[in-house]
């Protein structure tokens, strides 16, 4: 092969143009009759596909006359909007899976969506998975896994064999970041009290009320702390916070601390108003 014939074929800025085909001349309109698309553009004499817009009706126009959709009467409804979409998976296909060594599970790590997607005994998550208890008598091992839904004949097949079924909602989010293995997001706390889970604090009975928790620095000043602030700090010291925020209030005290205590929260009472 020639010297001139590799730079001949070679790409440059003054070589480059469209593909053949793939642009076309800018049709004018309304630019003199001799164009052939002058004064009514192509669209001819008047009529319904001569005006302006599209020209045609809607879709189901009849031209008047009551339409097909208004004759017949409607009944029930359809939940193509808030419906979900499960991913069914019988208990047989999970025994055979986990037969063939193709899925695994523990209490640590049971089976959820990710496994079934990775493994391809489900190939769509879809808005989650529902367990089914069809080919029960195929599981002879207990497994632990973690459906969207399932149904009760599967989770007494389950827990007959000594394993766990614990149905947890996915979002479309949280279920992409569940097949996908994703750990950036973490769940979302809980926001109602009776959900948040507290943590009884040792040394102090039980008939004592929350705002008497203080913490060491206000109980050797004697500051005292409205019962809101007081679950704050309860909150504040769960086990994963570290747990040594708050202590007991001592069970000793003499008169005159309980003179200063009364006279401060009568003084506070003063303040707010």
């Amino acid at each position: 092969m020639s010297a001139a014939h590799v730079s001949s074929t070679r790409v440059h800025l003054f070589s480059l143009h469209p593909s053949v085909g793939s642009r076309h001349t800018q049709k004018r309109l309304g630019r003199g009759r001799s164009s052939g698309l002058g004064k009514t553009s192509g669209h001819g004499h008047k009529g319904q596909k001569a005006r302006s817009g599209n020209g045609k009706p809607k879709a189901g126009f009849e031209g008047g006359q009551t339409t097909i959709s208004k004759l017949f009467p409607k009944k029930g409804f359809t939940n193509s909007i808030n419906g979900k979409t499960y991913a069914p998976v019988n208990l047989d296909r999970i025994a055979h899976w986990i037969e063939q060594g193709r899925l695994t599970s523990s209490p640590e790590k049971p089976i959820t969506a990710k496994e079934l997607v990775l493994s391809g005994c489900i190939h769509n998550a879809h808005d989650g998975v529902k367990l089914l208890g069809d080919g029960a008598e195929h599981l002879k091992v207990p497994i632990h896994i973690t459906p969207s839904r399932a149904s009760k004949s599967a989770i007494s097949a389950v827990e007959k064999l000594g394993g766990t079924v614990y149905c947890r909602y996915y979002n479309r989010l949280s279920l992409y970041d569940c097949v996908k293995g994703h750990t950036d997001h973490v769940d979302a706390a809980p926001t109602r009290r009776q959900d948040i889970p507290q943590e009884p604090v040792t040394g102090v009975s039980s008939h004592q009320s929350v705002a008497t928790r203080r913490t060491s620095s206000e109980i050797e000043d004697n500051v005292p702390i409205s019962p809101g602030f007081a679950m704050e700090l309860l909150m504040l010291d769960a086990p994963e916070n570290g747990g040594s925020l708050l202590k007991p209030w001592p069970q000793t005290r003499d008169s005159a601390d309980t003179t200063n205590l009364s006279s401060g929260f009568s003084s506070r009472s003063t303040s707010v108003r």
